[in-house]
């Protein structure tokens, strides 16, 4: 939540900065797209269309595109940078976090399996185990018993 403030303060302040540094109004015609500039274009200014009005001849439409501030246009393609790397971030985290989980249901099964073979070792270790002590005390009374002969 403190990481979302944090960001949400810098961007605030990245945004006054641009409004404060294109108030000189630079302005870029931005590239054209299928032979239409992209952000459309100028609107008639108002001398324009007064002079259309007095003639009595349609509003001209302006064949010069729109133009837009370039901090402004400079601090979209910023944006649009950290937009598409938080994207990118987020699905890498993703990713780890679902191969993590894999791994995790994984080890836990190999786990179980290695419990299971521990106890079996276990239980053939006590077999053999009370073999060899029921071999010592067959011994014992073979070895107390008196021999013949």
């Amino acid at each position: 939540m403190i990481r979302k403030f944090k960001w949400l303060i810098i961007f605030l302040v990245l945004l006054y900065l641009v409004v404060f540094i294109t108030s000189n109004n630079q302005t870029v015609k931005v590239n054209y797209i299928w032979n239409k500039p992209l952000f459309g274009y100028k609107h008639p200014t108002k001398q324009e269309v007064k002079e259309a009005e007095e003639t009595g001849q349609p509003v001209p439409e302006s064949s010069d595109p729109r133009e837009i501030p370039l901090m402004i246009l400079l601090f979209i393609a910023f944006l649009l940078g950290i937009f598409a790397s938080s994207i990118s971030g987020t699905l890498d985290r993703y990713k780890f976090k679902s191969n993590l989980r894999r791994e995790k249901k994984a080890l836990k099964i190999e786990k179980k399996n290695l419990d299971k073979e521990f106890k079996e070792k276990e239980k053939e270790i006590e077999k053999k185990q009370g073999e060899v002590e029921s071999n010592l005390k067959q011994n014992q009374v073979n070895n107390s018993e008196p021999r013949k002969g």
